[in-house]
């Protein structure tokens, strides 16, 4: 799971990065922001993303500052800063605020970044959602699977993925979209049985090694920590027999060596740094970015039909629509099905030139189950 997390940020990233002169690009808030792009992004790297969790911080940040300014807009169009919404807060009416967040939870709640209509004289037409509603949308998909996994809600997990899934038919991200595709039609398939499926939904996704509420994490995940910590205790000077002892002894006991220096730590009253540490605010980010959004009009801008505030048919950003269309077209389920009946699998570098995530040492399990 964390894989398919990591490959849809990664395409989250690219679909939305811009340029940096263009306001609402990724790339602009890296530098409004003053965030070291270096630890974000490389246009030389095949997978783009550097630090994964640097990534995920950073999209939450602009994702809680888009969402202040939408509703900002919502309730004061003449608003000139977030300031104005945080002031009406105590004294506006619950029924008003309500039907704001459910106005704009309408809008999120449809996955499509274009507006189908009915015309009279072409008939159906497409218009583009203005680009910071698209924004929002893509984020708040993303950061409802990244929930679902830290509070080990394995159903609504399998439900956003089958979102993200669409996401990789229409970009090119043929390895994803075709595991996505084969865990789909084994869970819910029938190649499954019944109780296999249960027991996947169960036990097979996520584990929790901290006991917290929010502390789940991806199977995968875990596997990246042991194997983080099994290459850290392999000797400079490696023999066969010092191979054999790590290999054979040592690397079976990675939890447990866990499970003892979480003990001992205890018993000694002494804080291990990256069990105990805690994340600066990001409210202060969001808000500046709420504020720069409001101060761009960029709301007005969209409303009004300006050039360029709004997501085109041909757009990258329609993640979703180009995504059915390749579904539609059977291309992918065909080759899905042709390589499963002959239990072939992807060669190593066969597609997602752009976006493969595999080999890369992603070493959050620490952080993301202990640091709560």
């Amino acid at each position: 799971m964390l894989h398919l997390f990591m490959a849809a940020l990664a395409l989250f990233y690219k679909v939305h990065f811009g340029e940096s002169n263009e306001i609402g690009t990724l790339s602009s808030w890296m530098d409004f922001l003053q965030r070291d792009v270096g630890k974000l992004w490389s246009n030389n790297d095949a997978t783009h993303v550097q630090d994964y969790n640097a990534c995920v911080d950073f999209f939450e940040v602009l994702l809680n500052g888009y969402i202040i300014a939408a509703l900002s807009h919502s309730i004061d169009s003449a608003a000139a800063s977030a300031r104005a919404l945080s002031t009406l807060l105590p004294t506006l009416p619950s029924n008003v605020l309500q039907s704001t967040i459910d106005s704009l939870a309408d809008v999120a709640s449809n996955p499509s970044e274009l507006i189908f209509a009915e015309s009279e004289e072409e008939g159906e037409t497409a218009e583009g959602h203005p680009k910071t509603t698209v924004f929002i949308k893509h984020a708040l998909l993303l950061k409802t699977f990244h929930a679902a996994v830290r509070v080990g809600d394995t159903g609504l997990m399998i439900n956003a993925l089958k979102f993200l899934s669409v996401w990789f038919q229409g970009s090119h991200n043929y390895k994803y979209a075709a595991e996505c595709l084969r865990l789909t039609a084994c869970l819910q398939g029938g190649v499954w049985s019944e109780r296999l499926s249960k027991h996947y939904m169960e036990n097979g996704a996520v584990v929790n090694l901290s006991g917290k509420q929010h502390g789940f994490i991806p199977l995968d995940m875990l596997n990246e920590h042991i194997v983080r910590e099994v290459k850290a205790i392999i000797p400079d000077n490696l023999t066969p027999s010092t191979d054999n002892r790590v290999r054979n002894v040592c690397s079976l006991l990675v939890m447990n060596f866990r499970d003892i220096r979480k003990h001992i730590s205890t018993e000694l009253d002494v804080k291990i740094f990256d069990h105990h540490s805690s994340r600066v605010s990001p409210w202060r980010d969001s808000v500046a970015v709420a504020n720069k959004l409001i101060a761009e009009r960029i709301h007005r801008r969209a409303a009004e039909g300006a050039e360029g505030s709004r997501v085109s048919e041909d757009s990258i950003m329609n993640l979703h629509v180009h995504g059915l269309a390749a579904l539609a077209s059977g291309l992918g389920i065909a080759r899905m099905k042709q390589r499963w009946l002959a239990e072939d699998d992807f060669d190593v570098g066969d597609n997602d030139g752009d976006s493969d995530t595999d080999g890369r040492s992603w070493s959050g399990c620490e952080d993301s189950s202990d640091s709560d």
